[in-house]
């Protein structure tokens, strides 16, 4: 299992993350549930 916590914060990762977010005008949790996403993909998981 992958361990999300461990993974230090990077500019790519926010930079994905805000793109998700306004792109898709996410509100509450899905913004939170984005940054996850943004993980995932930055880190091609």
């Amino acid at each position: 299992m992958f361990d999300f916590a461990n993974l230090a914060d990077s500019t790519e990762v926010f930079r994905t993350w805000r793109r998700l977010v306004a792109d898709c005008r996410l509100m509450g949790a899905n913004v939170h549930d984005a940054r996850l996403v943004a993980m995932m993909n930055t880190c091609r998981i």
